[in-house]
């Protein structure tokens, strides 16, 4: 189950896939059906980059590289799929099952602690922790199908720039050809993510359920959240897409799974919930901060530089996965980018 609105545009082939989209390198725009008009998808992770270090927005976005995948990452993607599987009915073999095809199909670069067994070991604990039948509230059902997993893309605005932008349709449009420059009259741009959960609590109040993987838990993980665009995001995304089947989303129950390195006197493991309300003001707050981020990258495209932020270099999780390239002269970067250290970025939630 995925959904897609835009108004009063036609959206004929925007939600076309690639044939292999896990193969095939995505592209910064799509083109829509009226000339000069181009769809671009922002999700948090290309906010994030952009708000911090526009450098590294240009080599994520524009130029579609990243770094392989952390142990970190990969662990917390395989928690996801089991706790899907577990919400959707599945047993523990089904659970165990999704942990283990995970890992198999993002094997990470170097390994930990955070191995395929110890997620395991994770979800049975969360399991035993958390009875399905125990569970303070309900999934949303929309159509017949629980909102588990949902992938979205929504509008959040629009701007008319009529600028020829220095880079070409090959570098930045989906099945672009043409090696001049691009003229681009009209950006659309489009929040994309994907909600882990719908949920309603025993007192019939809805929001967003996102489980989080973490080695530290604490005062300041949780303050993270208050005010955490992601969060505000997704908030967003409910009350846009589901207003004609629950209640106002009130915000984010998160759901914690903290999984330290194994130690002598236990296994490392713990939980714990909190809600985060948002209010009518902050999420239009939310939305002028998310277009204030967009027109940012906008004038970087435009102006064909992204200024590199050397602060966020060696950031709270540790180097800057762009450092190797940031270093090397201007015109020595383009090979390492196309090196094997990294590769191309093909991951949408629409998939």
């Amino acid at each position: 189950m995925s959904f897609d609105i835009l108004n009063n545009i036609d959206l004929t082939d925007v939600g076309a896939l690639p044939p292999d989209p896990n193969k095939v390198k995505r592209r910064l725009l799509k083109k829509m059906d009226t000339a000069g008009h181009y769809l671009l998808c922002l999700d948090n992770s290309s906010t994030e980059k952009q708000n911090t270090c526009p450098r590294s927005a240009e080599y994520y976005l524009v130029h579609r590289k990243q770094r392989t995948s952390s142990s970190a990452l990969i662990f917390g993607g395989a928690v996801h799929e089991g706790l899907e599987q577990y919400y959707l009915g599945g047993d523990q073999s089904v659970v165990h099952q999704s942990i283990y095809d995970h890992f198999k199909t993002n094997p990470p670069a170097f390994s930990d602690y955070r191995t395929a067994d110890r997620a395991c070991e994770l979800l049975d604990k969360y399991i035993k922790n958390y009875p399905l039948d125990q569970e303070p509230f309900q999934i949303h059902v929309v159509d017949g199908k629980p909102c588990v997993e949902i992938p979205f893309r929504v509008p959040i605005g629009s701007r008319n720039i009529e600028v020829n932008v220095p880079w070409s349709e090959h570098q930045i449009v989906e099945d672009g050809i043409e090696t001049h420059t691009t003229y681009l009259k009209t950006i659309h741009f489009m929040w994309t993510g994907k909600i882990d959960m719908v949920i309603k609590d025993h007192r019939g109040q809805t929001w967003i359920l996102d489980h989080k993987t973490t080695s530290i838990a604490g005062n300041t993980f949780f303050s993270n959240f208050t005010l955490a665009q992601q969060m505000m995001g997704y908030t967003h995304a409910v009350n846009s897409l589901f207003w004609e089947h629950m209640d106002k989303c009130q915000g984010l129950f998160l759901n914690a799974l903290i999984c330290r390195k194994p130690t002598k006197t236990g296994t490392g493991f713990a939980f714990d919930r909190q809600k985060f309300p948002y209010s009518d003001a902050h999420l239009a707050e939310w939305k002028q901060d998310i277009m204030s981020i967009a027109d940012g990258f906008l004038s970087n495209l435009i102006k064909g530089y992204f200024p590199k932020v050397t602060a966020w270099c060696m950031g709270k999780y540790g180097v800057c996965p762009y450092f190797d390239v940031c270093q090397l002269q201007p015109d020595k970067r383009e090979y390492m980018l196309n090196s094997d250290n990294y590769g191309p970025v093909t991951w949408s939630p629409l998939d």
